[in-house]
C-alpha cells in the first residue's frame, strides 16, 4: 500500500474512532474491543505515512522483542492504551460534550443507593462513577474494569 493511500485509511478510519468514542453510550466490552484494534490499525497505517519508523524495543516475559515501523505503534495502542480513558477524561473535565446515557444513569443511582457513589447522577461515567463500577463488580465477583457489561447491568438492577 502507498503512502497516500495508507494516509487516506488511517484518516478516515481514526475519525470514525473519535466519531464513535463520544457518541456511543456506554460502549460493550466487544465495541470497547473492536474500536480498540480499528484506532491500533488507523494508527499504524499514519504512521507509516507521517513517522516512517518507530521503534519498539523491550522484554515480555523474558523474551526479547522488537518492531519498528506501523506495527509497532500497532501493538503500543493495541495492548498498552484504552481509548476510552479519553472518553472518561473528557467526563471529568468537560462533561456537557458526552451525551448523556440511560444506562449510566440508572447505574450513578443504584451506586449512589448502595452508598458506593457519591457523585452526581449526570449521566455521563467519569472517573467517579467508574471507580464506583470497580467496587461494584469486585464485591460481586465481576470482571472489575469499570464499565456497565452486561453482567455489572444486571446486578445493578436488582438493587432497589
Amino acid at each position: 500500500m502507498n503512502a497516500a493511500a495508507s494516509w487516506i485509511f488511517g484518516t478516515i478510519v481514526l475519525g470514525v474512532i473519535v466519531a464513535v468514542i463520544f457518541i456511543l453510550p456506554e460502549p460493550t466490552q466487544s465495541q470497547r474491543v473492536a474500536i480498540r484494534f480499528l484506532m491500533a490499525l488507523a494508527a499504524a497505517f499514519l504512521s507509516y505515512f507521517f513517522l516512517g519508523r518507530v521503534l519498539l524495543k523491550g522484554k515480555v516475559l523474558g523474551q526479547a522483542i522488537g518492531s519498528s515501523g506501523g506495527f509497532a505503534l500497532f501493538v503500543i495502542i493495541q495492548f498498552l492504551a484504552d481509548p476510552y480513558d479519553a472518553r472518561t477524561m473528557v467526563a471529568d473535565i468537560a462533561p456537557d460534550l458526552l451525551p448523556q446515557d440511560e444506562s449510566v444513569v440508572a447505574a450513578q443511582e443504584a451506586l449512589k443507593a448502595e452508598g458506593i457513589y457519591e457523585g452526581s447522577v449526570t449521566g455521563v461515567a467519569d472517573t467517579k462513577t467508574r471507580e464506583a463500577i470497580k467496587i461494584w463488580q469486585e464485591r460481586n465477583q465481576l470482571r472489575p474494569d469499570g464499565y456497565l457489561s452486561v453482567a455489572t447491568r444486571r446486578t445493578l438492577r436488582r438493587v432497589p
